[in-house]
Parts: C-alpha cells; structure tokens; sequence
C-alpha cells in the first residue's frame, strides 16, 4: 500500500492505470473501491464497476473524482 507522500506514489497510479484498486481518502468516509480509469497530476478519476449490495448509493459505473493531495492511501486488489 502507498500513501501520497511516497515519492513512487505517481509512478503507482501511472501504472496501474485500468487497475481494481481500494483507495483511503480524506473526502470520503468509506473506502472507495473501483477501477483507477483516468488520472492527471492533479487527480485521478476512480470508476465504480459493480453493484453495491451494502450501500444503495454506489451506482455499478459511477465515476469518482478524486484530489490527489486528498488520498492517503491507495493499493491494488
């Protein structure tokens, strides 16, 4: 798992482009799990790929826009 203040944090997120990941944040109060479908050095954009059966607000296709100085943490699934 990496957290923004590791240097190869960009480098993590370049390469795994189109990769499942978990992602902690500080704009969110649960993880978010999805699939990294976009990302800038400013943010990245997390797709939300499957039905939710636990919380009714996650939509299968919903895309989160995410600050990068708002992750703590992000690792792959």
């Amino acid at each position: 798992m990496l957290n923004k203040n590791n240097k190869s944090f960009k480098d993590f997120v370049s390469t795994h482009h189109n990769a499942y990941v978990e992602l902690d944040s500080y704009i969110s109060q649960r993880k978010l799990y999805g699939i990294i479908s976009d990302y800038d050095d400013d943010s990245l954009t997390i797709t939300h790929n499957v039905a939710c059966d636990t919380d009714s607000r996650l939509v299968k296709g919903e895309s989160f826009f995410i600050p990068m100085s708002s992750i703590k943490s992000i690792r792959t699934i």
